[in-house]
């Protein structure tokens, strides 16, 4: 009796500061600061208490439950969510041989679960399709030639999030910019890349065939830019010369199999050039060690930044980075 008054007082309190509930914004924010601070029982206790609000979000909101649950070991109660959104149609990649499903291994239900989800996945790829988001700087015009930066999303993410990301005083007055989303779910609203995909090449090549008819865009200066397995995907491409590039800026990318491929036939240099920024703690950082030295054998030119106490994330001063990159790759045209 004593939670259910409090929860209303807080319910009450959130109302008057607000003039209304908060928006999901808002309240998936106090649920990540809780997360964040260790506090999973607080986290998991508001985002309970208030998840009701906002049935719109109910996958997002059931990955993020499924998450505190196994931050608190509650890796039983996650069945019953993951057998509550396939009846919904929703799917969470539970492939038995990945890491992150080893915890539910030896649970009676979860292989028969783990195949209900991968049917969920097939069924879902077969629909799927690559999509993309146009944005212009705002002094665009016709009457001279634009670079253009296609932006990949790392793995596990997905459009909406990236637009968050690859924002710079260089790049969003100077660029026609390109967010891509891949076709190839991770799980029902994320996705991933894969290095030497048939169809994602080709879907990225008539992209950019597009683009440059309906569009003023200058051929000779493109850039590929992603984070993670976007920024492996966009050096895969510079080296298979899918479409033309100038150069590749990533963030914490891994190495794409393309390159030991090119270091056993490349004799001369490649036209591209590549600004890899990494982090200290990232788990990526051997490999990029590895690439960057490959790099060194096929006449690539690149600029290799280790950020110090940074993992496999977005850099805080992302901005900075992406417009150090430009002014390399583009030799400070811009």
């Amino acid at each position: 009796m004593k939670r259910i008054i409090v929860i209303c007082i807080l319910t009450i309190l959130i109302i008057n500061t607000y003039g209304q509930l908060p928006s999901y914004d808002s309240f998936i924010q106090h649920v990540n600061d809780l997360e964040n601070s260790g506090n999973y029982e607080k986290a998991s206790d508001y985002l309970n208490d208030y998840r009701k609000n906002y049935p719109e979000k109910y996958f997002e909101l059931s990955k993020e439950e499924i998450y505190l649950n196994e931050k608190l070991q509650r890796y039983e109660d996650n069945l019953l969510i993951f057998k509550s959104g396939h009846q919904q149609g929703y799917f969470y990649f539970l492939h038995p041989e990945l890491p992150k499903c080893k915890p539910y291994s030896t649970l009676y239900e979860f292989e028969s679960i783990s195949v209900t989800d991968l049917e969920l996945r097939e069924k879902a790829l077969s629909g799927s399709e690559t999509k993309y988001e146009i944005m212009l700087p705002a002094r665009y015009s016709e009457d001279r030639f634009w670079p253009v930066c296609l932006i990949f999303h790392g793995g596990g993410s997905n459009l909406e999030a990236v637009k968050k990301h690859w924002h710079s005083a260089k790049l969003d007055s100077n660029f026609i910019k390109v967010y891509i989303q891949s076709y190839r779910h991770y799980d029902y609203n994320t996705f991933g890349w894969r290095p030497g995909d048939e169809r994602a090449d080709q879907d990225v090549t008539e992209i950019f065939r597009y683009l440059s008819e309906q569009y003023a865009v200058d051929t000779s200066l493109v850039l590929l830019a992603g984070i993670s397995a976007g920024g492996t995907y966009a050096t895969d491409l510079a080296l298979r010369k899918i479409i033309p590039v100038r150069g590749t800026l990533t963030f914490c990318p891994g190495i794409p199999s393309s390159i030991e491929e090119e270091a056993k036939h490349t004799s001369g240099y490649l036209s591209f050039s590549a600004f890899i920024v990494g982090g200290e703690n990232d788990y990526y950082l051997p490999s990029q060690k590895k690439m960057v030295e490959l790099f060194s054998n096929i006449g690539v030119q690149f600029v290799f930044e280790v950020v110090a106490g940074m993992g496999h994330e977005y850099p805080d001063d992302e901005g900075h980075w992406i417009d150090e990159g430009i002014k390399f790759l583009l030799n400070n045209k811009f």
